[in-house]
């Protein structure tokens, strides 16, 4: 019997070891798309030479953006692991999905539009510089920036089309971590403590977030309370107190058969400790005062029969 326990412990550890590394593992990809977005998008401008339009600034901005998410997510976990307030990191983990999916579209139409080679037109057009430059170039211009230009440039451009795969991965990762943190963090959170429960501090529920990912609570609020200890552990006035009732009688020969005396006591456990009762200590206290009452009743009984 000790054995199959002892084998089925070990089995659920390695899946939670393996979970954990997974969450972890996803967190990376994530730094390390948004590093890469960021960078093939700086790149490809420094190299063109010029300030980027505003469609290819915003996906930069986005890169950096998710950059320093990740870092400061990664910060915060390691540094305040019971921080949580759930319902405004899930908020985050959204509004970054939605970031990365306009991000995505926005790259995919600037920098997908056009080709690596340079085009050729034989006309003047002003808006990609001036006469000179449309004689040096003999008609040749960039279409990504639009300028008269006999340079190719064609690392840059490569470039910055392979940032189009980095933000759709970027995206793609967000949605999954997103879903994690709505079903690992902000579902128990809500099953346990409702609406309220999406401001509250790990601390105060008793638990926190996995340090490596984010994405997960390595302590369950299922293991810190049980559900009729909720409000309990939520601090309501009373909640507290715990009544363990012993009958105490004493019968005389000088009185009736009705004549008897029931003492009770009460006890009271503060709530740090009740917070820190297991399930098995609350239980076991509960078959304890039916056991009381069940023997009080009984005496009760036998004193009518009497």
């Amino acid at each position: 019997m000790n054995f199959h326990s002892k084998k089925s412990n070990t089995a659920h550890n390695r899946a939670s070891t393996a979970k954990l590394v997974g969450l972890a593992t996803l967190r990376f990809f994530q730094f390390a798309s948004a590093v890469l977005v960021m960078s093939l998008i700086a790149y490809a401008i420094h190299a063109y030479g010029f300030h980027g339009s505003k469609k290819t600034n915003f996906v930069l901005a986005v890169g950096v953006i998710g950059t320093f998410y990740n870092l400061a997510v990664f910060v915060l976990a390691i540094a305040v692991p019971k921080l949580v307030f759930a319902g405004i990191y899930f908020f985050f983990e959204v509004v970054m999905c939605l970031l990365w999916f306009a991000a995505f579209i926005v790259d995919a139409k600037v920098q997908g539009d056009h080709s690596c080679k340079i085009k050729h037109t034989a006309q003047y057009n002003p808006k990609y510089g001036n006469l000179q430059s449309f004689t040096d170039s003999e008609g040749d211009f960039n279409a990504f920036t639009n300028k008269y230009t006999t340079k190719t440039e064609k690392t840059a451009c490569q470039s910055a089309k392979a940032s189009i795969a980095f933000a759709g991965l970027s995206w793609a990762l967000f949605m999954i971590s997103s879903v994690f943190v709505g079903l690992n963090i902000l579902n128990p959170v809500i099953a346990h403590y409702g609406g309220k429960g999406m401001f509250k501090t790990g601390s105060s529920m008793g638990t926190r977030v996995d340090r490596a990912s984010a994405l997960t609570l390595v302590d369950p609020i299922e293991d810190k309370y049980a559900p009729e200890d909720v409000e309990a552990a939520a601090g309501v006035p009373n909640a507290n107190v715990v009544h363990n009732e012993e009958d105490q009688h004493t019968l005389s020969t000088n009185n009736t058969a009705h004549d008897g005396q029931e003492k009770s006591e009460t006890s009271e456990v503060s709530p740090t400790q009740s917070a820190a009762m297991t399930q098995a200590q609350i239980q076991a206290q509960a078959h304890a005062r039916a056991r009381a009452h069940s023997i009080s009743l009984s005496r009760a009984q036998s004193r009518e029969d009497a």
